[in-house]
């Protein structure tokens, strides 16, 4: 594991550019947000709290590796200022010989963009596992079913798994987190 104290990112793993990632969202303020076509475009009321979107990036290589991936998730679109965390991200990466440059560009493709679009949210924790492996699914369902997560809006963060919700609310505190990384990790271990 790379992780440095109180760093708000920890890598597990080595010699993979593929993986899986769990960031830590905090919402500033209530907000309605249109997420693409998710709901017919209607937007999805959002309370102000924590959230947990789990994630897979399954490329070698380019915008489909894990470090782009995520360094694309710390961009926001036109002029808005990048997450904060995308400094400690892109440093975190570098060390590990993953990419370490941000997208110069970003536009809004995945429900997740909309959300992490907004000023008012922000990533402050990133947990990734360098791995081959595929256990997004199974991840996000083991997440769901946390008496702390609750689904904002079923199909949410997962177009390509019907059924599957991957961006879940922790509360206005953000009280699953900690239970939230201790399912992250017993995937890891």
């Amino acid at each position: 594991m790379i992780t440095q104290d109180s760093s708000p990112v920890s890598l597990y793993g080595s010699g993979h550019q593929s993986g899986v990632y769990l960031l830590h969202i905090r919402l500033s303020r209530p907000a309605a947000v249109s997420f693409g076509r998710h709901n017919a475009g209607q937007g999805v009321a959002l309370p102000e709290g924590g959230y947990l979107y789990i994630g897979s990036a399954h490329g070698q290589k380019g915008a489909s590796a894990l470090g782009y991936r995520l360094l694309r998730h710390t961009a926001r679109s036109s002029k808005k200022p990048a997450h904060p965390i995308q400094a400690d991200l892109a440093a975190s990466l570098s060390a590990q010989g993953m990419i370490g440059k941000p997208p110069q560009r970003k536009t809004l493709r995945w429900h997740i963009d909309y959300l992490l679009d907004l000023e008012s949210a922000e990533i402050v924790q990133i947990l990734a596992w360098r791995t081959a492996d595929r256990p997004e699914f199974a991840l996000a369902a083991r997440l769901n079913a946390l008496p702390e997560t609750a689904v904002i809006s079923p199909g949410l963060g997962a177009s390509d798994h019907p059924g599957s919700t991957h961006l879940l609310y922790i509360g206005k505190l953000g009280e699953g987190w900690e239970k939230a990384q201790g399912v992250f990790t017993s995937f890891v271990d």
